[in-house]
């Protein structure tokens, strides 16, 4: 799911198309959902996507930035 398509507190789990698609598909009640934010490859916007994720309890890991550099610059807000 794309998570620029959520409201701020919206949960992930809403009724855009797809969003239920694996929820016959998961083994003893545990599935995963994969949210994908776009940082632009930007210094500001990497750590506002990484400020809003570290909010989201429902959010467990973070795959990614793109490029070293944005990882160097939020590695602090996900590992505080």
């Amino acid at each position: 799911m794309n998570f620029h398509l959520f409201k701020k507190n919206q949960s992930f789990n809403s009724t855009l198309p797809g969003a239920n698609f694996l929820d016959s598909k998961n083994l003893n009640g545990k599935g995963l959902k994969v949210i994908i934010a776009n940082d632009a490859n930007l210094e500001g916007q990497a750590k506002n996507v990484a400020n809003t994720i570290v909010k989201r309890s429902e959010i467990l890991g973070v795959i990614g930035h793109w490029a070293s550099e944005m990882t160097m610059a939020t590695v602090d807000i996900y590992n505080p």
